[in-house]
């Protein structure tokens, strides 16, 4: 496994969380990463850092990465899925709705509308539960 860009996707990681809750924008990671910090530890090398954002935030988020010196790549329609790269870094946020009876959606294309998985974000009401597994994340991929 490649240490060095375990450790500085970590640190995007870190960014990414720290700057989106100064904001007040929810994150979730997904995919490899989120297994990663549900098992506490880094299990395989991560082409890319996967994660959940609520549509609604898409805006705000956009312009918050942007000012970390993210560069937007072109990709899904935007309201389905927002792409950047950093420092050779990629991070994928897929975007979320919520319908009127509160369940996770797809927020666009064909499917909009359609519900994810009952429990598809595990902690709704805590979205910053990764948070504190990544200083011994971090601690692990670097020993």
């Amino acid at each position: 496994m490649n240490q060095e860009r375990a450790g500085r996707q970590l640190a995007l990681i870190e960014e990414v969380v720290e700057a989106a809750r100064a904001g007040g924008i929810p994150l979730w990671l997904r995919g490899g990463w989120a297994m990663d910090f549900f098992l506490g530890e880094v299990t395989r090398e991560h082409g890319d850092i996967d994660w959940f954002a609520r549509a609604k935030d898409a805006e705000p988020l956009a312009g918050t990465l942007v000012r970390l010196g993210h560069t937007p790549v072109p990709g899904p329609p935007a309201g389905l899925q927002l792409d950047f790269v950093k420092d050779g870094l990629e991070s994928s946020f897929t975007l979320v709705g919520t319908d009127a009876a509160g369940r996770v959606t797809v927020a666009g294309g064909p499917w909009a509308g359609t519900p994810w998985p009952e429990g598809l974000l595990g902690a709704e009401s805590e979205p910053w539960r990764c948070r504190s597994s990544i200083r011994a994340s971090r601690s692990r991929s670097s020993a």
